[in-house]
């Protein structure tokens, strides 16, 4: 065994290999089954049957696969036995496989299929030529009839990467120009509010398109290049409208979808556009096709009962396909196309269905192939699909996660380059308390001063933990997204929401060592879980089969739910504090308080009152909450108290109560930075 053996396995340098009727694709954490399922796999265990397979049968110790697969560190016996067994329990259906234990020595993978494979390739060899000569011939025919079309079916590549924006702060949301000459894209002006810019290509500075006291975002191009739809948000309102790039005269389309912004897009040169909103009983959001000249709608897409809906729709370059991404629950995309004809969507197709997150999406100029930036490789990467179907492959493998991407008709791709970095600060303090690179978020704190929170640092989401030891990653999942962490009132327990294989699921973490383990198992999208204060309960938003959010409760022992829907289904959020347990309802300024009594649960409405949907934390005697002219102690009585008034330039993105010191964290993200880039793509 050679030195290079003994190395780190790194899952993007392995190439693709089949195991007995299973395809495993390590770069992307996944194995195909025949029927074109896809099962995700831990990237631990991931390396494990990379290092099995590698030695073709013979033992492997397990302290090689501690030195390939942990780095040498020291782990307990559990972990490795954790993912053997979710390796047998994948491939054991599957025949001739088998992963044995080899006592006090390690473990061995077998794979009878492979000798038999060997020897009737060999018997069949004339057939099996003719076959494949056959196939080849086919081929050929068929390109020439298809009328010279080049590669068809083969993988596009990245090469050159080329910045176009450098101004810092964050440059978002970018928007290319049919003809390629000019780039739109999102930035804060001098008043702090989002405007769009517009920057020649040619070398010229960037210069101000729309700017405002409203918040201008996510520009779209016409084909014909005259005219741009942007989103104007302002005040809780968010309005879809048009701008005329010869004439600069703007005119209103459409409401569109308050809280929940994304992409509209223009139907062709004509003046018809294709937005997604939800309806006033029903958050699903649908995507709508609007003639904003004849006033005239019509709804294009139904998701499922119990879906977040559809979002950022994106026509092919002859007009005749949409794409867009439907969303089950918090941190799953499917990418769906369908065919638009006749102002209707036939042959809806899914194309994703492994349960990662997907960003944005284009068409690439052939009209064949998609573009989607994606966590699916355990980091924000480019990948791409075929428009008919087939497996995603990733296109770049640089350190910079890729978000929002752009296409246009002269097979040009722009992508946002993101780099975040969240301060944590003491409300009365003006050094941060810590500083993470890596985006972050809800952050929850215990009564002996623990801070939790969920961050990307090493690459995907996971529970972190900080206290004056500093940083300790917690969790080591692979999960589409976490959120939610949140500590039981005797700080002995800690429970989160992930997303694994398209479910939301709680989970819970006692001791800070050990493994996760989940408590919930029924589907549906959870959010905001929150202790009752006798800590053998949770209280948490499930999301019904029917329409929007209820009130649930799950039993920390069994782990049994019990849904509330006498209590409505629009509730929006939830949170726990040393004043009780608070929570919003949706299109709703009043805040509600929730007591729980001999395992029955109720609420009833407060006076507090606030609007928007902005971060809001439980302290003493109230909440804490950002609004427009600073930080606020909204107390239970009606009154109000000004804690803060300098903070909001610093951009908040969330708050914390420290019940053992009463004092507020506050996480923001005024350092953020966002980049915009023109990749070169190849086609072999």
């Amino acid at each position: 065994m050679t030195d290079r053996q003994l190395d780190e396995i790194h899952l993007t340098d392995v190439a693709d290999f089949q195991l007995s009727d299973l395809l495993v694709r390590p770069s992307a954490l996944e194995i195909l089954n025949t029927d074109k399922q896809v099962f995700s796999v831990e990237p631990r265990c991931m390396k494990v049957l990379v290092a099995l397979h590698q030695r073709s049968g013979d033992v492997v110790s397990r302290d090689e696969l501690l030195q390939r697969c942990w780095q040498g560190r020291i782990v307990s016996d559990g972990a490795i036995n954790r993912c053997i067994g979710q390796l047998r329990k994948l491939i054991s259906p599957h025949p001739g496989l088998s992963i044995d234990t080899i006592a006090k020595i390690g473990y061995r993978l077998q794979n009878s299929d492979l000798a038999a494979f060997s020897l009737s390739s060999e018997s069949h060899w004339p057939s099996f030529r003719m076959l494949v000569l056959g196939s080849l011939l086919l081929v050929v025919v068929s390109v020439i009839l298809y009328g010279g079309w080049f590669n068809y079916g083969a993988q596009w590549s990245t090469n050159q990467v080329t910045p176009l924006t450098a101004k810092q702060g964050v440059e978002t949301q970018p928007a290319l120009s049919p003809d390629g000459r000019q780039l739109a894209f999102v930035t804060r002006g001098e008043n702090g509010s989002w405007d769009i810019h517009l920057q020649e290509l040619n070398g010229v500075a960037a210069r101000v398109l729309i700017d405002g006291k409203a918040d201008d975002i996510y520009p779209v191009w016409r084909n014909d290049g005259r005219k741009l739809l942007f989103n104007r948000v302002e005040d809780e309102r968010c309005t879809l409208m048009m701008l005329d790039l010869l004439t600069q005269r703007q005119h209103k389309v459409t409401e569109c979808e308050p809280g929940g912004y994304g992409r509209a897009t223009f139907v062709g040169n004509s003046e018809q556009v294709i937005v997604s909103r939800s309806q006033a009983h029903d958050d699903r959001r649908r995507l709508y096709l609007i003639d904003w000249i004849k006033a005239t709608e019509s709804v294009l897409t139904t998701p499922p009962a119990g879906s977040h809906g559809d979002l950022d729709p994106v026509l092919s370059p002859d007009g005749s396909k949409l794409l867009f991404r439907r969303t089950p629950s918090a941190g799953v995309n499917d990418l769906m196309v369908a065919d638009l004809a006749n102002g209707q969507l036939q042959d809806l197709q899914q194309l994703t269905f492994d349960g990662w997150k997907a960003h944005g999406a284009a068409w690439a100029a052939d009209g064949h192939s998609i573009f989607f930036s994606s966590s699916r490789g355990g980091d924000w990467g480019l990948w791409a699909i075929d428009s008919t179907g087939g497996s995603p492959y990733r296109l770049n493998w640089g350190t910079t996660p890729i978000t929002q991407i752009a296409t246009n008709t002269r097979g040009e791709l722009v992508a946002e380059m993101w780099q975040a970095r969240r301060h944590l600060y003491w409300l009365d303090q003006d050094t941060p308390q810590q500083t993470i690179t890596a985006e972050t978020w809800s952050p929850d704190i215990d009564t002996h001063g623990r801070i939790a929170f969920v961050s990307m640092a090493s690459g995907s989401p996971q529970v972190w933990l900080m206290n004056d030891r500093g940083l300790r990653q917690l969790t080591h999942r692979q999960a589409s997204f976490v959120h939610g962490p949140v500590w039981s009132n005797d700080s002995g327990l800690l429970a989160f929401v992930a997303v694994t294989q398209r479910q939301a699921q709680l989970f819970l973490l006692s001791a800070l060592d050990g493994e996760p383990v989940q408590l919930t198992q029924v589907t549906g999208d959870k959010a905001n879980p929150q202790f009752l204060p006798d800590d053998d309960g949770l209280v948490f938003l499930a999301r019904s089969e029917q329409q929007g959010w209820q009130l649930a409760t799950a039993d920390v022992q069994s782990g049994l739910v019990t849904g509330y829907p006498e209590l409505g289904n629009d509730w929006l959020a939830l949170r726990a504090g040393p004043a009780g347990i608070f929570a919003k309802r949706r299109q709703s300024p009043v805040f509600w308080q929730l007591k729980w009594h001999e395992g029955q649960l109720t609420t009833a409405p407060t006076l507090i009152t606030t609007h928007g949907n902005r971060p809001w934390v439980v302290i003493e005697q109230g909440i804490a909450t950002i609004e427009s002219d600073g930080i606020w102690q909204l107390k239970t009585n009606g009154e109000r108290v000004q804690l803060d008034t300098t903070r909001l330039s610093k951009g908040v993105a969330d708050l914390a109560f420290d019940p053992s010191r009463q004092r507020l964290l506050i996480m923001d993200g005024d350092e953020d930075e966002s980049h915009i880039a023109l990749i070169g793509l190849d086609r072999p």
